[in-house]
């Protein structure tokens, strides 16, 4: 036999070797490009744990120990999954359907479409949103309506196992029911300028009509739902999200849950108190591992907290996603606010910022910190059905102070 695939005849040389050695030439230079358009010349191979598949994968590079010298991740969505394979383009229903990280989708699936708008989904995709009702606990219900974080699906929360998304278990045991909202891609969470400091309109984000399906789907079912105890939560760019949504449909919910990220500030709406604090100079310390050089916080100009997808970057832009005010919800009381911050998280100074805010106006809060970075915490469905008065009362839980502050650094 001779050593040709192709049948007898001399030896031929085996080009596979060579031919496998090229492409990984060409891999090891794609990474190095890759490495300098992201962290320029103090390009530097840093070990990144993945603290959880529901984090923002867009922000795990800031919780590495060389955040002060990097910049913002640019890599475009259509080449984030050769980062990570779970990554794909938004998959409209089938987001709802899915569950990339392993388990089963609970509840039933809702589609919504809204064709004769093109710029609610130009692919003319149906985007989706599922809701679990705990089968043995006695209706109406409190409902929480949760929206994920970047990257992520409907099914992270909406899951029979896996994840720290522990909605679905909680809604059993806390008894309430669950609502998965599902982003088609990003959340379009507006900016409020100083012509429109409330933008609540169809006009600025394409997702209030897919606000209004939800509200409609459990409007429509009184004998299953509780409508004057319907919450919002959500975790970092959903988060964002919840505060526009929370504050526009306030009459309509009892209160939000915000998880990593609350406010966003620019231009006249950043003070130079706010700007001491975070310095480190002003009577609140910067907590855990934070380190004053990471924000560039300047007076009447901007806060210093970057955010990959560049929230209230624009000339006339105040706050994003909206201004807070004094709202009032569907009884007629202080909207609830609830607020999860994570002691190492790089965008704690967006907690402030809500603090701050909500003191002006005299509104109570509760804020808890809990040991981690920019995650969603453990046990968050818990937490959250305490803090609203779903599993005990909420004057329980209300206050205005943190708890379990944040050990000050020294």
């Amino acid at each position: 036999f001779g050593s040709s695939r192709f049948g007898s005849g001399p030896a031929t040389t085996s080009w596979a070797p060579i031919l496998f050695s090229l492409i990984a030439l060409v891999a090891m230079l794609f990474i190095i490009i890759a490495c300098l358009s992201v962290f320029g010349a103090s390009c530097t191979f840093v070990s990144v744990s993945r603290l959880a598949v529901e984090t923002d994968k867009d922000l795990m590079l800031l919780q590495t120990d060389a955040r002060p010298g990097l910049k913002r991740w640019k890599i475009p969505p259509s080449l984030r999954w050769m980062m990570d394979p779970h990554d794909k383009p938004d998959g409209g229903v089938a987001d709802c359907e899915d569950v990339p990280y392993g388990g089963v989708p609970v509840g039933e699936l809702y589609s919504y479409a809204s064709p004769e708008d093109t710029r609610y989904n130009s692919s003319g995709t149906s985007r989706c949103y599922r809701v679990y009702v705990p089968p043995k606990e006695k209706a109406p219900l409190p409902v929480i309506i949760f929206f994920h974080s970047m990257q992520s699906t409907a099914t992270a929360a909406c899951r029979r196992n896996g994840g720290h998304y522990d909605l679905y278990q909680n809604s059993n045991a806390k008894g309430y029911a669950l609502v998965c909202a599902d982003a088609n891609i990003h959340w379009d969470t507006p900016e409020a300028t100083k012509t429109n400091p409330s933008p609540c309109s169809s006009e600025s984000s394409k997702d209030h009509r897919y606000m209004l399906a939800i509200l409609e789907t459990l409007k429509s079912q009184p004998e299953v739902f509780d409508l004057s105890k319907i919450y919002l939560a959500g975790h970092s760019e959903g988060s964002m999200f919840t505060t526009w949504a929370s504050f526009c449909f306030a009459d309509q919910i009892a209160g939000m849950a915000l998880s990593g990220t609350a406010l966003k500030l620019h231009g006249p709406a950043v003070t130079p108190n706010f700007c001491l604090r975070m310095s480190g100079n002003g009577p609140d310390q910067l907590p855990g591992d934070q380190s004053p050089d990471l924000y560039n916080c300047v007076d009447n100009m901007d806060d210093g907290v970057a955010n990959p997808l560049e929230w209230g970057g624009c000339e006339d832009c105040l706050y994003s996603p909206v201004e807070p005010w004094k709202a009032k919800n569907s009884a007629g009381e202080d909207l609830r606010i609830c607020l999860f911050s994570g002691c190492n998280d790089y965008f704690m100074p967006s907690m402030w910022a809500m603090q701050d805010k909500l003191q002006e106006l005299d509104m109570p809060y509760f804020l808890q910190n809990f040991d981690g970075n920019h995650v969603l915490p453990h046990g968050f469905g818990a937490m959250v059905a305490s803090c609203f008065g779903i599993s005990e009362d909420w004057s329980v839980s209300q206050n205005t102070s943190e708890h379990a502050p944040c050990a000050v650094k020294s």
